[in-house]
């Protein structure tokens, strides 16, 4: 899904800010937090996390961009460990979540200095619940090449990958005998920017 003119808006506020920020709203009766962050100075891209409150919980996860024939994008998926709890309230009558998605998009497209208050990723963040469940590990933080010895991506790995990207992307990074390391801390996520890691 294309997501340049929302991260060119957010990079914009940020820059205008000179400050990580968070915003609210409603969707479907429930309240939705955006938390943007420029943290990670090694990409030109923001950090951008949702977080759903479901019965007093605060879910989040992660809107992981990606550069794409010259556009940014992101992939819709929820994650498997909490997707019962969200998709209810995401997903429209046709059981499709793309109007959360779209409507998401639009409010970072339309964000105005008026509606956003500073934050920062580790308040911002406290006490919520990670989209992923219990799962450690699930932020990306940097791209590395292979070992010397390493014939492949494992499955566990392989999967860990999957939950955050889609096939193509793992099948560029196997091409290219490149994997991604995750962290459990969120102060310490990236932006994975694909165009560059494969032009290497």
């Amino acid at each position: 899904m294309d997501f340049t003119e929302a991260s060119t808006q957010a990079s914009n506020m940020l820059k205008l800010l000179n400050h990580d920020f968070e915003t609210s709203y409603i969707f479907n009766k429930t309240k939705i937090r955006l938390l943007v962050s420029n943290q990670d100075s090694s990409s030109d891209l923001p950090l951008i996390f949702v977080i759903i409150t479901v019965n007093s919980t605060e879910i989040m996860r992660m809107i992981e961009l990606y550069s794409s024939n010259g556009s940014i994008r992101y992939n819709p998926y929820w994650p498997d460990e909490t997707k019962d709890i969200v998709l209810p309230i995401i997903r429209d009558k046709n059981f499709s979540p793309m109007p959360f998605w779209n409507d998401l998009k639009l409010r970072i497209e339309s964000l105005t200095l008026n509606v956003l208050t500073k934050s920062d990723v580790s308040s911002g963040s406290s006490g919520t619940t990670s989209a992923f469940g219990n799962i450690d590990d699930v932020y990306p933080m940097t791209v590395a090449n292979w070992t010397k010895t390493q014939e492949k991506i494992g499955p566990n790995q392989q999967k860990r990958i999957l939950r955050t990207y889609d096939k193509w992307h793992l099948e560029q990074l196997i091409a290219h005998r490149k994997t991604i390391r995750f962290t459990p801390t969120i102060e310490k996520a990236k932006t994975i920017n694909f165009s560059d890691v494969f032009k290497k």
